[in-house]
């Protein structure tokens, strides 16, 4: 089961800004933590080639997962939420 969900973004990605609030009221329903991270605040060896990009906490394993946006879609959980959006919006 997913406990935590961290969104890392871009100012200037459009994308990002229509996502967020998406993320963050499905977050609130489903009861998973939700934090942002802006793309100024990850060290540059870190950041990823494209944004948006989640990680996904475990909450038995502590396990980590990093997708960009368009991987959504293969999560179970997630996949009609965002099958639908990306549909509709990419």
């Amino acid at each position: 089961m997913i406990s935590s969900i961290t969104m890392m973004k871009d100012i200037d990605c459009l994308q990002c800004a229509i996502l967020d609030p998406v993320m963050e009221e499905y977050c609130k329903k489903e009861s998973i933590r939700y934090r942002v991270i802006q793309k100024e605040d990850i060290p540059m060896v870190l950041r990823p080639g494209l944004f948006p990009c989640f990680v996904l906490y475990d909450d038995y394993t502590n396990a980590q997962l990093i997708l960009p946006a368009g991987e959504f879609k293969r999560i179970k959980k997630f996949g009609n939420l965002f099958t639908t959006f990306m549909e509709n919006n990419w």
